[in-house]
């Protein structure tokens, strides 16, 4: 769905700088809540290419909100590169012949091995279930991918042609009700039970000591959150960042040696 969002709206190239730039002079005038902030977002994404808008979609952070979270040292460590450079060396190198195909082409190769399959295996492992995606076999995908555009995505209709194929047998309310994920409450549990969880450990003295967030671009995006701004998966990256590099990068932390162990008692009677 991201992939088609992002390509099936053509947009002329002399139009996409004055968006881009009407889009963030907008969303600059304009609070976080406010229905011309969303207005300003989608007229931002308008007015990249193709790829970028993609690329934005399916990040959590924009290069601007990163750039602000980023203490001086980051900012210069980071100086010159482009996170988004994998998605266009994945468009660039796609042999599809149009910017829908080059999209798609570009999701399967990045985010769903890198996020959906993983997370995919990742939880029926652990319940000892083994999961299967038959469409994503390769003969099913290169069929697929030769299919013309309007036999994938019409009238703002993704999934057209599976969808007419299975109609016979599917009720009419499940083949046309919007696309359901399987998202957590994660937003409200952010306010509540892990809402103590979230301040420990993006805002405690080993957070703050790592010299690469600034603690007060970090709080300000906490109460934000609070106050009903949902930045529910800008915090949960951020926590999972946090705790990686303690288990991966500080190691276990240094404690007290156990001493001399004292020898059993004999049973009584032996």
């Amino acid at each position: 769905r991201m992939a088609t969002a992002a390509g099936r709206v053509p947009v002329p190239a002399v139009a996409q700088r004055p968006l881009a730039w009407l889009g963030k002079a907008l969303g600059a005038q304009n609070p976080t809540r406010s229905p011309l902030r969303r207005v300003a977002r989608g007229l931002h994404l308008l007015g990249q290419p193709p790829h970028r808008r993609y690329a934005r979609i399916v990040s959590y952070f924009t290069p601007e909100q990163k750039y602000a979270l980023y203490t001086d040292a980051m900012r210069d460590r980071l100086a010159g590169i482009d996170s988004y450079r994998l998605i266009d060396e994945a468009f660039m190198g796609s042999k599809a012949d149009t910017t829908l195909g080059r999209i798609i082409d570009t999701d399967v190769n990045t985010y769903l091995p890198g996020d959906l399959l993983v997370k995919a295996d990742i939880s029926t492992m652990a319940v000892s279930l083994e999961a299967r995606s038959p469409l994503l076999d390769h003969k099913v995908i290169e069929w697929a991918a030769g299919l013309p555009t309007h036999l994938k995505v019409r009238d703002g209709q993704t999934k057209y042609l599976l969808k007419r194929a299975v109609a016979d047998w599917l009720p009419p309310e499940l083949l046309n009700r919007p696309k359901m994920g399987f998202g957590v409450p994660l937003g409200s549990w952010l306010r509540t039970e892990l809402r103590d969880l979230a301040r420990d450990v993006l805002t405690d003295a080993t957070a703050r000591g790592r010299g690469l967030f600034r603690p007060d671009a970090v709080s300000a995006l906490l109460d934000q959150h609070d106050a009903g701004i949902d930045h529910s998966s800008r915090i949960w990256a951020l926590m999972q960042f946090e705790l990686w590099h303690r288990t991966f990068v500080d190691g276990p932390r240094p404690g007290p040696r156990p001493g001399p162990q004292p020898e059993a008692t004999p049973a009584a009677g032996r």
